[in-house]
């Protein structure tokens, strides 16, 4: 049963929530559509690895966005089942950005660290299949987790997500160092014309993947505090749920921070919000 929490609203306080969360839903899906169509509209942009892993973060992060909507604005009860509820699929959404994240950030490591093995190795077709496999296995295991619940599925899924969060935020954190240390090295050796481009990508992805923690850190605190000491907020909706915000506010910064830090992707907007105007 849906309560929208618009009808619940009693006090200016409710009102400004209700308003921010607006804002927020409605930011994140302007500046990830916004992204989505400067990467579809550049074939240059299509080209290249690191864009790919954008392109599915991109995605990831536009549903979620779009999906903040319903979450931070309706009471709902679990009509569709556990496993099916629209907060799990979301959920499950939002960390397949964080897995492409990763994947990103080791890609850029390697195109630094070793630029010509990885000219060699790393082929178009290798990203897509991993992109492929970052959405695939995640949205089967929520299917084959519904229809053969199980006893106990619930702490399963609750022990499993817990200690998959705390692995790949750890990784992410010393890749994220090791990276940002491989990049100043390689700037005092190298000119800028001759390793711009690779430097520029692997930055963004070093201040994404620094805010990505940031704003997941809370959240994975208070997952790893609940399950281990039962030590549990109560909170009675996402629409006061500060962990969430902050999660929720890393589908924002995230696009922001490529379509603003990235040349390609601004000559991409740029071009296309011309071509629009000459079309009108």
């Amino acid at each position: 049963m849906l309560e929208s929490l618009i009808k619940l609203v009693q006090t200016p306080g409710d009102a400004a929530l209700i308003t921010f969360h607006v804002c927020l839903a409605t930011a994140s899906v302007v500046s990830n559509l916004l992204l989505l169509l400067a990467l579809l509209h550049s074939s240059a942009l299509l080209k290249s690895n690191h864009h790919l892993y954008t392109l599915s973060i991109t995605i990831s992060d536009l549903v979620v966005g779009a999906g903040w909507f319903y979450l931070a604005l309706y009471e709902a009860s679990e009509t569709f089942g556990s496993f099916y509820s629209p907060e799990k699929v979301l959920s499950t959404i939002h960390g397949i950005s964080l897995v492409a994240l990763l994947a990103a950030m080791v890609d850029r490591y390697l195109a630094v660290q070793y630029p010509f093995r990885y000219i060699q190795k790393v082929t178009r077709i290798k990203v897509l299949i991993l992109i492929g496999f970052v959405w695939f296995w995640p949205l089967v295991t929520i299917i084959i987790q519904g229809v053969f619940p199980g006893k106990g599925s619930l702490t399963y899924q609750g022990y499993s997500t817990m200690t998959f969060s705390i692995l790949m935020l750890g990784i992410m954190v010393i890749l994220n160092a090791r990276l940002y240390a491989v990049i100043r090295r390689q700037q005092k050796r190298e000119p800028q014309a001759d390793g711009g481009t690779r430097h520029n990508s692997a930055s963004l992805i070093v201040v994404a993947s620094t805010l990505f923690i940031v704003l997941w850190l809370p959240n994975i605190a208070h997952v790893c505090t609940c399950f281990a000491f039962k030590l549990c907020l109560i909170i009675s909706n996402n629409a006061t749920n500060p962990f969430a915000i902050l999660r929720m506010a890393n589908t924002l910064t995230t696009p922001l921070i490529f379509l603003f830090g990235s040349p390609m992707t601004r000559d991409s907007v740029k071009t296309l919000v011309r071509r629009l105007r000459f079309k009108r």
